[in-house]
């Protein structure tokens, strides 16, 4: 959220009435988002809103991100096994193995995202030693696609 585009309590009133108008069936309504110091955001954007409208193909929308990663300069690797991952010095410490020639690589990033489908909660448990603030569960997975509001180019 940046306050000075609109105020949190007018966006608040907004998907208020989406969520109460548009006869929901099947989505989530709204709810409000707190970001703190472990968040890859700009440091200014400390608070958010999600919402969810629409239904996608997840595979395809998988494939566009990765060409995305590769066009800003990224890398993405299939045949991979996500091993651990830890906070150290502010950033993301991956431990990973390529599954055909067992060969295993370290990265360092400052943001992370668990796309371990699902294994997600797994990988929390195992790899990554955290408990989840979220409750996880398998169910079909959903996507939400927002504009850049991170510092990486």
């Amino acid at each position: 959220h940046r306050p000075h585009l609109r105020p949190a309590w007018m966006i608040r009133i907004g998907l208020f009435m989406y969520d109460h108008l548009g006869k929901r069936t099947s989505l989530p309504g709204s709810t409000g988002l707190r970001f703190g110091a472990e968040s890859v955001l700009k440091p200014e954007i400390v608070r958010g809103f999600e919402y969810s409208d629409c239904w996608v193909d997840d595979a395809r929308l998988v494939l566009a991100n990765a060409q995305m990663v590769v066009r800003k300069g990224g890398e993405v690797r299939t045949r991979t096994r996500a091993i651990s991952a830890k906070r150290e010095n502010g950033l993301w410490v991956v431990e990973a193995e390529d599954i055909d020639s067992g060969e295993k690589f370290t990265w360092k990033a400052r943001g992370l995202v668990n796309a371990t489908g699902p294994w997600v909660k797994q990988f929390f448990d195992e790899g990554m030693h955290l408990r989840s603030p979220y409750g996880i569960r398998l169910i079909k997975g959903s996507h939400i696609v927002v504009p850049r509001v991170h510092t990486q180019k």
